[in-house]
């Protein structure tokens, strides 16, 4: 949803320079991971039903009805995500960050 997938993808394949950028797009990886899983919880929370996972279709449901109560986050995450990967040039580690941000701020939607 809304990109956690493909930043991490961008993330394994950005061409860090040294140590420290690397470790940096690691520990970028990882904060994507414990935020996605924050947002699956309240996709789950929200739809109430242990079935909600149980086909693609029950998934996109549940998905689209967390969605809908965090419209605005939602949308400014696909805004940015779209910009970056329109826009010139590959993954850098300030694309990165930015769009990190933006799915942060779903994740923080998320716990509140």
């Amino acid at each position: 949803m809304c990109g956690f997938e493909r930043l991490r993808a961008a993330a394994g394949s950005h061409s860090a320079g040294d140590i420290f950028e690397r470790t940096a797009v690691r520990r970028l990886v990882e904060d994507l991971l414990a935020e996605q899983t924050t947002v699956a919880r309240a996709v789950m929370a929200k739809t109430r039903k242990a079935s909600a996972g149980a086909d693609g279709e029950t998934a996109k449901a549940a998905i689209d009805a967390w969605a809908a109560s965090a419209q605005d986050a939602v949308a400014q995450a696909h805004r940015t995500m779209g910009e970056i990967e329109s826009s010139a040039g590959g993954w850098t580690f300030a694309k990165l960050t930015i769009a990190h941000g933006a799915l942060r701020e779903l994740a923080v939607r998320a716990e509140g």
